[in-house]
Parts: C-alpha cells; sequence; structure tokens
C-alpha cells in the first residue's frame, strides 16, 4: 500500500508516498489534476469521467419517471449547501419563472437534490403544478440513472452538476460566485455551460 495526494504549498518535503504539490493545480480542473497524479503512480487512466449506474438503479429511476410519458424533461437542482451557506444561491423565483417557461415550451421540469432540500421543491410544484418532484426520493446512483436519462440539467454549481458531466448529459451550471474556481468549474467539454455572476441576481 501506499499513498498518494497533494501537497500543501507550505510544506517542505511530502506527506505522502506519491504527491504533486497543490501549487501545481492552479486553474486546473481537478478531474485533470487527479489523473496526472494517477499517472505519476503509474496507474493509466483516460480523460473521461464516468459514474457507475446499476440495472437496479436504471429500474429505479424508469419507475420514478414513468408520468413523464414521451414528452422531453429537464432536471432541475436548485439547491447547493456550500451556495445556501454563502448566501450565492439563485432565487427561488427565478426557478419558478424557468420551470414556467420550460412548461410553456412543452417541457416537464423534474427537481432532484437530497432530502433537506425537500421545502424549496415543495414551493416550487405548488406554483408549477407539472413539475415532478424526485427531491429525496433517489439515492445518488438512482439520482444519477435519472439525470443520465434527461435532455438536460440546469442548476448550481453542486454535486448533480458534476454527476451530469459524468453521465454525459448536457448541463447549464449557475454559479453565483464572483470568485468562480476553474477547479470545479472548467470542463474541457462542450456541453457544459457556466454561468457566473458576480452575485446570483446578476445572472
Amino acid at each position: 500500500f501506499y499513498t498518494l495526494g497533494f501537497d500543501p504549498k507550505f510544506i517542505r518535503g511530502s506527506i505522502f508516498d506519491i504527491s504533486l504539490s497543490t501549487s501545481f493545480l492552479k486553474g486546473m480542473h481537478y478531474t485533470k489534476a487527479y489523473q496526472q497524479l494517477l499517472t505519476k503512480a503509474g496507474i493509466g487512466c483516460d480523460k473521461n469521467t464516468h459514474f457507475p449506474i446499476s440495472q437496479s438503479e436504471k429500474e429505479r429511476a424508469s419507475l420514478l419517471l414513468c408520468s413523464v410519458e414521451n414528452k422531453p424533461w429537464v432536471c432541475l437542482h436548485m439547491g447547493g449547501r456550500r451556495l445556501q451557506f454563502e448566501d450565492k444561491m439563485w432565487e427561488m423565483e427565478n426557478f419558478s419563472v424557468l420551470a414556467k417557461k420550460l412548461v410553456n415550451d412543452g417541457m416537464i421540469p423534474v427537481l432532484i437534490g437530497v432530502e433537506s432540500e425537500q421545502e424549496m421543491g415543495d414551493v416550487l410544484c405548488e406554483n408549477i403544478h407539472q413539475t415532478i418532484n424526485l427531491i429525496g426520493k433517489t439515492s445518488m446512483g438512482e439520482m444519477a440513472a435519472v439525470v443520465g436519462e434527461a435532455n438536460l440539467l440546469i442548476g448550481h454549481d453542486s454535486g448533480p452538476f458534476h454527476i451530469a458531466v459524468a453521465v454525459q448529459t448536457p448541463v447549464v451550471v449557475i454559479c453565483g460566485r464572483p470568485d468562480a474556481e476553474p477547479e470545479y468549474l472548467k470542463y474541457d467539454n462542450d456541453n457544459v455551460v457556466v454561468l457566473t455572476g458576480s452575485t446570483p441576481q446578476k445572472i
């Protein structure tokens, strides 16, 4: 066994058996950084990110989506622990306007997220009755299966965004932080669009 990791800039030497310095990471997306770390350790890897989804997770997702029928649908993720803590969330009113526009354009909004975000979903569903609320109803694998079947995901720069990239679903990311970190957001992927602003209200 040996340890792999990224050494802080303020130490001399290394605290890992095989490592790269965090100064090496500046402006680099974490997927690239970890690929280079694994390559240094002699572990082969490619540039693709994958999320393994089991057959049972796919079947559960199909059951949850049975009411969608043949209409196109879009996943919405309104949560995000870090953005909520920093008060950088896109406002609920904006998500309601977006959901209404999707419905008017013949699409169905499908809400995803964790159980602590349930209240936001309930509020939106009260206003937009065509919305399907799956917040708190899926495991992470089931959520990935749902996202993998979507035409698009729109949401904050949080976990579901990275899942969408991993299952190759087009995604629009709402980042209400002026210091948007490229190590989290800068995927070399044409179907990832990141919207940033000095405040969430500017997006």
